[in-house]
């Protein structure tokens, strides 16, 4: 079940992403929102986060116009880190949080710069770009933990809803071989 809930979230976050920031005043300086998904699935068990980061990273690729595998590769290894983070770090702590969601922006545009320069060799990084970069972890630190926390907030209302269903269930089900 948490893994459909996450697919829902993920494709809602993938058109929001595609759709409608690009069309927005400010598309160009907001940071990419999967980011703060993808570190929060990183800190869920792996059975239930893995399938739903890959579908994010194909579906990203697929829709963005990127070289296949840049999101996937970028989304892959954030997710790594977070989950080799949280071996030593208390990374649910609210104020480590946004150090890590800027941190996972930061890792996405050297990323992507990285493949900009495999890809153009003659290509040339401007002061725009590295403010671009700068601005979208300063929103990215500032933002990123509320989507975060939204996350959290809504996955424990889902658990808590899925267990007082199946508890009803159990119930009933124990009423009636007690009548």
């Amino acid at each position: 079940m948490a893994c459909c809930f996450y697919i829902i979230i993920c494709l809602f976050f993938i058109v929001l992403q595609t759709s409608i920031i690009p069309y927005l005043p400010f598309s160009g300086i907001f940071y990419d929102i999967l980011v703060p998904f993808v570190i929060h699935t990183g800190l869920r068990p792996i059975r239930e986060s893995l399938p739903v980061v890959l579908l994010g990273g194909i579906a990203m690729d697929q829709l963005s116009g990127t070289p296949f595998g840049l999101y996937l590769f970028t989304y892959i290894w954030l997710f790594i880190l977070v989950k080799w983070l949280a071996t030593f770090l208390d990374v649910n702590n609210i104020f480590l949080m946004p150090v890590i969601v800027g941190a996972g922006v930061l890792l996405e545009n050297l990323i992507f710069s990285g493949t900009v320069a495999f890809l153009i060799p003659d290509a040339k990084f401007s002061i725009t770009s590295a403010n671009r970069v700068l601005i979208q972890f300063l929103s990215a630190f500032a933002t990123g933990v509320f989507i975060v926390l939204l996350l959290n907030l809504t996955n424990k209302k889902l658990n808590t809803w899925i267990g007082e269903r199946s508890t009803c269930k159990i119930r009933n089900r124990m009423m009636l071989f007690h009548k």
